[in-house]
């Protein structure tokens, strides 16, 4: 009784409040009297999330504090102490902190929690609840609260697994690396998944997309400055020189003696069954923000798993550059999803396509130059016209260390939550851009263009795109050849500012190409064009909200 009772005066405050009806203002006071943590236990667990955002208006926090008994300074004083003494404790044995179910619930599903929620429980209520329920407004979610601060960022916050996009109906993944049999052609490299060994030993001797930035000079001081490339960055040409050193794979018979070893691979890979996890609706209808649901809910099992991980993790020294690099790859599926969804939408042919390494079967790579080149787009767009562009995705980490004056305490936490809107939609980093030219170039001729996908956590995705030119294209061959030449094959390391300052050894017209070359980098970097800003509701996520840190 006490059920029926708590959910029917909650359900009509909820009405009242959604739709503006001022008839219910007496049941809407009578239902803010009544404690959140009483709606909780006595409703059924598939229409808690309605009761959290109940707890979570202005208004019932506020008819709460009026209801319950103050809490004296000193009892208060002492309850936190205790508070932070057991944290401390817990901290130090190792022991996981507990969840405050209510303090730590951030943004609910994008779809009408309520309305799907009451669907299930139509049955055991009154007609007049079912009535209510199921005619009630979409929740507005932009009042909901996150987490600001946390020791421990769950870097697979919401995210979609690789393994799972893998199963979607407009995804073509690639097969198992295991299940390659033969290459019948250098191009067949780009057969091997990303995540596979066989990918990682082709980047050894070959000038991939993260060193043609380096070995173009875009790193070094000068031209950095000139740039705009962020400090951080500007880590010089050094390293690509090292790399271009290793052994390379060139000929057909030398990949196929090495890639194809049979070895112990990692079962924990392999696509093991199909079980249900995306699901297409019938009836696409207002509430329908994609054509396929995603089905899968985290178990609990797993977020213990990310919590013990994450323990261990931070024992020792762990930097911010560490945690963004594993939020952008445990993010990336995510984001190749976005931009799935996207051009399905406008496009019912639309496929998206799962890719490796690409370009070992160009030209340019059985020329005598001793220049090998490869890239590998995130994921290839398969378009009905038959056109195919690039995919890149970059995923924006919403976590930050705290900035400490000096002089100052130090924070609470490790991190916090700075996770910025866009400001200058067109913006990329220059040095984005031989990373994109080199993907289309590796692609084919037919590729003319690449799209750019930047999703940051709470604020959504933005979709842009870069058109193809040859002209800069070839001179960034040429000066990644020169590279080759007068660096790795004399096996000697490049001075800093090299191309930008070597006026001195070649005639001064290769320096005015180079010059000429960086600035058109900056006129491409500035004509990128804004395909659409993706709204943070329609971007798809594990349903199931959660709290962006697991402390």
């Amino acid at each position: 009784m006490n059920r029926e009772l708590y959910l029917f005066l909650f359900v009509f405050a909820l009405f009242a409040t959604y739709s503006g009806v001022e008839a219910f203002g007496a049941t809407k006071s009578a239902m803010l009297l009544v404690p959140s943590q009483v709606l909780f236990q006595h409703s059924p667990p598939n229409c808690r999330t309605a009761c959290l955002l109940h707890q979570s208006s202005p208004a019932t926090s506020t008819a709460a504090r009026d209801t319950e008994p103050m809490e004296s300074k000193n009892t208060r004083r002492n309850r936190k102490k205790n508070q932070r003494k057991n944290k401390k404790r817990r901290q130090q044995s190792g022991e996981p902190q507990p969840l405050d179910e209510f303090a730590t619930t951030s943004k609910v599903n994008e779809t009408t929690a309520i309305t799907e929620n009451a669907s299930a429980t139509n049955a055991s209520l009154s007609p007049i609840l079912s009535t209510l329920l199921a005619t009630a407004d979409p929740v507005d979610q932009s009042n909901l609260i996150y987490p600001k601060s946390g020791d421990f960022p769950d870097v697979y916050w919401r995210s979609v697994s690789m393994e799972h996009l893998r199963m979607h109906p407009k995804f073509q993944p690639l097969p198992l690396p295991h299940d390659i049999t033969r290459l019948d052609s250098l191009e067949d490299v780009k057969l091997f998944r990303q995540d596979s060994w066989q990918w990682d030993a082709l980047h050894d001797g070959r000038c991939t997309t993260s060193q043609a930035v380096a070995a173009l000079g875009f790193l070094e001081p000068l031209t950095g400055q000139i740039l705009n490339v962020p400090r951080y960055w500007q880590r010089g040409g050094v390293g690509a020189f090292h790399r271009l050193r290793q052994p390379a794979l060139r000929t057909l018979d030398k990949m196929n003696k090495v890639l194809r070893v049979h070895d112990n691979y990692d079962l924990n890979n392999q696509d093991c069954g199909k079980p249900l996890l995306w699901k297409r609706r019938n009836d696409r209808n207002s509430n329908g923000l994609f054509e396929y649901d995603y089905l899968y809910q985290t178990p609990e099992s797993e977020i213990k798993r990310r919590q013990t991980s994450l323990r261990k993790l931070f024992q020792h020294q762990v930097s911010i550059k560490t945690i963004r690099m594993a939020w952008g790859n445990a993010q990336e599926a995510t984001s190749l999803l976005t931009a799935l969804n996207y051009f399905s939408e406008r496009d019912p042919g639309f496929v998206m396509k799962e890719t490796g390494m690409c370009g070992a079967g160009l030209d340019l790579n059985q020329t005598q130059s001793s220049l090998l080149v490869g890239a590998s787009p995130d994921a290839i767009l398969c378009h009905s016209n038959g056109s195919i562009e690039a995919l890149e995705v970059k995923n924006h980490c919403p976590f930050v260390v705290p900035w400490i004056a000096k002089g100052k305490r130090r924070h609470k936490h490790r991190f916090n939550v700075a996770d910025v809107p866009f400001d200058d939609h067109s913006k990329v980093f220059s040095h984005y851009i031989p990373q994109l030219m080199m993907e289309m170039l590796c692609l084919g001729p037919e590729c003319r263009s690449v799209v750019l996908v930047r999703q940051t956590a709470t604020n959504g995705a933005l979709l842009l795109r870069l058109h193809r030119d040859d002209d800069w294209i070839s001179d960034m061959i040429h000066f990644l050849e020169r590279f080759q030449t007068e660096f790795v094959d004399k096996d000697e390391a490049p001075p800093q500012n090299f191309f930008w300052d070597d006026q001195d050894k070649l005639d001064k017209r290769e320096n005015s190409r180079y010059r000429r070359f960086v600035n058109k980098t900056l006129e491409i970097r500035n004509s990128i064009q804004v395909i659409a800003h993706i709204p943070h509701h329609k971007v798809q996520r594990v349903a199931a909200a959660a709290p962006l840190f697991l402390d």
